[in-house]
């Protein structure tokens, strides 16, 4: 099981494309961000600030801690 992420955490996007809302497909491989505030109710959502001046709110499950990404990169 994943850990929960907390504020503060450094995380990224656990896939590399994701829809947008208007439903095309946008290259996440090098977005960061910073959690925010994070919202207990299943499934759990975190509003996370982004590297590139954008604060949006995402599924826990749709992202990983930062650290963990560059331990697993070759």
């Amino acid at each position: 099981m994943k850990p929960q992420l907390k504020i503060g955490d450094r995380v990224a996007w656990s896939r590399t494309f994701v829809r947008d809302a208007g439903g095309c497909m946008k290259d996440m491989a090098d977005m960061r961000g910073t959690v925010i505030s994070v919202f207990s109710i299943k499934p759990r959502r975190v509003y996370v600030s982004w590297n590139d001046n954008t604060t949006f709110c995402s599924l826990e499950s749709n992202l990983v801690l930062a650290e963990r990404i560059h331990l697993e990169t070759p």
